[in-house]
């Protein structure tokens, strides 16, 4: 059976999360809806990044992007138009539009929130990732989870706040500038697969290939001694389904999320696209020696000392290193830096204000460190 909201399919009590995009390509039906972006720059090109898709419905639902193709926008006097097509659930590739004149505000994440056209397949709301709401202020809430043991989760209710994980994304190593609290979409981690989804396994181990290597539907162990400079075997932090069996259920500020790492994918017969790595990974960070408090189970921003770094990993998927670098965190240069935008035009009109440039090179921020001693 298909779940539409996890991408995945469930058989036998196990859950198979779907690795294969645009297989079912319908943009015939169009919704309304609003798109959170950012745009960033390394030293030879710039991008807007999809960072969630708000669908108006009977109640507001958000999709998770989890691929997305090179951006086109167009101008027609004052009029910018932007086309995002971007490939969500269940092998559907959805086309979203919205102009200059739909901006509604931007974050201090450096996101802008615009109101958009969403053109995809019938029955949208079943593919939504989760639920939502905006405030008057159009500040949007996600609901996401936290999973944990039982006696960790009552710590955490009767505390009233998350203690910092110093861990990066691929559990490996620890951080000494920022503290993240882990979050995630998934409702419940049942198997293996689940855990595979929020970088973790039980046998400390996750694969990945490099683009342009055929994959049969059998992988022998010859195969894999033909590819092995090919395959990255990945050490993750091992854990079990058992100590993830209980969850908090929390809304959360998605201006606060740290925005998520990308892989550039470039197969020779298909057009660039980049994927968003560990879709399902949602990260609140704030400095080392703070907490990350709670009220009514809502993660706001007014009560919390949240820290962000102001740009994301976009790793190259031709290579084994590009395919760890946005796990890793640590060893790369593979960067894009985030423009902000408060105070200023919305991205779109800064795209066009202010093109040819270089924004990457004299834009100073502040990038993770780690402690040395591991």
């Amino acid at each position: 059976m298909d779940n539409r909201q996890f991408n995945r399919k469930e058989i036998n009590n196990e859950n198979y999360y779907i690795q294969e995009f645009g297989y079912n390509f319908c943009q015939d039906f169009t919704y309304t809806g609003y798109i959170k972006c950012k745009l960033v720059h390394n030293s030879y090109q710039s991008i807007i990044v999809p960072d969630q898709i708000y669908l108006e419905s009977d109640k507001l639902l958000w999709i998770q992007p989890l691929n997305f193709f090179p951006n086109i926008l167009y101008k027609e006097d004052d009029l910018i138009i932007a086309l995002l097509n971007i490939d969500i659930s269940c092998g559907n590739t959805i086309k979203i539009e919205f102009r200059n004149k739909d901006f509604i505000r931007s974050y201090e994440d450096g996101a802008n929130l615009f109101k958009c056209k969403i053109y995809g397949p019938t029955e949208l709301d079943s593919y939504a990732t989760g639920t939502c709401y905006l405030t008057g202020e159009y500040i949007p809430f996600l609901h996401l989870y936290h999973h944990t043991t039982e006696a960790n989760k009552q710590s955490i209710i009767n505390s009233g706040y998350f203690l910092l994980s110093p861990w990066n994304i691929q559990g490996n190593k620890t951080l000494s500038n920022i503290g993240y609290v882990y979050l995630t979409s998934l409702d419940k981690i049942k198997t293996d697969n689940d855990l595979r989804q929020i970088a973790m396994a039980s046998n400390e181990k996750m694969y990945f290939i490099t683009d342009n290597v055929d994959i049969p539907s059998e992988i022998t162990n010859v195969w894999k001694y033909k590819h092995s400079s090919e395959i990255l075997e990945l050490k993750v932090y091992r854990e079990t389904t058992k100590e993830r069996e209980s969850t908090l259920s929390l809304k959360v500020n998605a201006t606060t999320l740290s925005p998520q790492h990308l892989l550039r994918h470039s197969f020779k017969s298909d057009p660039v696209f980049y994927e968003i790595i560990s879709q399902f990974i949602y990260r609140v960070g704030a400095s080392p020696q703070n907490n990350v408090y709670f009220e009514d189970f809502t993660i706001k921003r007014e009560n919390n000392n949240i820290k962000q770094l102001d740009y994301i990993i976009c790793g190259d998927a031709t290579t084994i290193k590009g395919l760890e670098s946005p796990f890793d965190e640590e060893n790369t240069s593979s960067i894009f830096k985030i423009e902000k935008c408060l105070n200023k035009s919305c991205i779109l009109d800064f795209w066009f204000e202010n093109c040819n440039k270089d924004h990457f090179s004299n834009k100073s921020i502040e990038i993770q460190s780690f402690n040395k001693n591991e």
